[in-house]
């Protein structure tokens, strides 16, 4: 299972729901969690989750893998007692676990499961073993809720007595939305599901609160779970949601040991800054439509500039700048960042200078440059983020 990191950042953030669900469901104890709190008893009881395991979807044609490409894991029947003189075969099962963010057409994806449905029969066939009973799970991440429905749904046009024609299934679906948020919260802390359903509630709050992030990065107790999922979770609420670096900040100081600030945290705060810098510097016509005073000599520049803060004095100093931009306090940029307190509050003073030749129109590199302890580079981020909506 490949997580979040620097040679795979951009393919990742920019796939995130798609990589966070398949990172998490690929790790055993998070779809068999699923399984047991959020899908029905009668279904589950009949199961061996002990036997489950994640099943290689390389035997799928490339064509089915263009639509099918979440997570699989095969199973079987739990094994009834055998009677006198008969020992009744295991019953395959493969269940399928497909995210979405809303349905816009329930036949393209009936269709899409029964293609897969059809490809497990025949390989069945091949193999010489009784048909494998297939279970479609959807994860729905979208707000509002996918209603569950049967595959005769889809043909209301034909007359029902004509029906028995036609195949028939269903698909199991979780709304991750409209599970109850006590109900996550009851569940162990260091839950790696428990995390994840928190995460897709949290990001799509409009209200969200201080301890958000708490309660989702709890599982970082656990020093496994800390390597594999925190990174590529935390970018993930860094990217869709709407925290600020005062509720990552709380969240370290509450559940991070002292070795895994020092050895990851930088690291993991400045991806957020990248990806951050990138989408700004994507966004460089907006802040050229303010006019020549910036013109496009200073587009350019600015473009080069975000791509070599380096060093790890020039990525407090950005972040103090974007911190103040944000409205962040003193003392918890200081905190943040490892720098004095004096130093912030200069850099602070020097913002509020360049903030003012940019509402005044009045840029002048050189200038600004020689009556500010701010570099270049500085002064283009500043003005980088005063074009870039809050």
């Amino acid at each position: 299972m490949d997580g979040l990191t620097l040679e795979n950042f951009d393919e990742f953030i920019n796939h995130i729901y798609d990589k966070i669900f398949k990172l998490f469901f690929k790790h055993k104890p998070v779809a068999v969690d699923c399984l047991t709190y959020f899908v029905s008893k009668d279904i589950v009881d009949k199961l061996d989750l002990d036997s489950m395991t994640l099943k290689d979807t390389n035997f799928i044609s490339k064509n089915l893998q263009e639509l099918y490409s979440d997570v699989i894991y095969e199973t079987y029947l739990k094994t009834p007692k055998p009677t006198r003189g008969y020992k009744k075969q295991k019953a395959r099962v493969i269940i399928i676990w497909e995210h979405k963010k809303g349905i816009q057409n329930y036949f393209n994806l009936f269709l899409q499961i029964l293609q897969y449905k059809v490809q497990v029969y025949l390989l069945d066939i091949a193999e010489k073993r009784q048909p494998t009973l297939i279970i479609p799970i959807i994860v729905n991440q979208d707000v509002k809720a996918i209603k569950s429905k049967n595959f005769h749904a889809s043909f209301q046009h034909i007359p029902t007595e004509l029906l028995i024609f036609v195949e028939n299934f269903e698909l199991y679906v979780i709304n991750v939305h409209h599970i109850s948020h006590k109900v996550l919260l009851q569940m162990k802390g260091d839950n790696l599901l428990r995390g994840l359903f928190l995460a897709y509630q949290a990001v799509e709050s409009k209200q969200q609160k201080d301890d958000a992030l708490i309660e989702v990065f709890k599982f970082v107790e656990d020093q496994q779970y800390f390597n594999l999922f925190f990174q590529p979770l935390l970018a993930f609420i860094m990217k869709k949601g709407q925290f600020t670096q005062t509720n990552v900040k709380e969240m370290i100081d509450n559940y991070l040991t002292p070795e895994q600030k020092i050895n990851n945290m930088t690291t993991k705060l400045s991806l957020a800054d990248t990806w951050e810098a990138r989408g700004e510097a994507r966004g460089e016509a907006r802040g050229e439509a303010r006019g020549k005073a910036l013109g496009e000599a200073l587009g350019e520049a600015r473009g080069k500039a975000l791509g070599k803060a380096d060093g790890e004095k020039k990525k407090a100093r950005l972040m103090i700048l974007r911190g103040h931009f944000r409205g962040q306090a003193t003392n918890v940029l200081s905190d943040l960042c490892g720098l004095p307190v004096e130093e912030v509050l200069v850099l602070k003073k020097n913002y509020d200078t360049v903030k003012k030749a940019w509402a005044d129109k009045k840029i002048d590199m050189s200038s600004l440059t020689n009556h500010t302890t701010l570099s270049e580079e500085e002064v283009i981020y500043i003005i980088t983020c005063l074009d870039t909506p809050k």
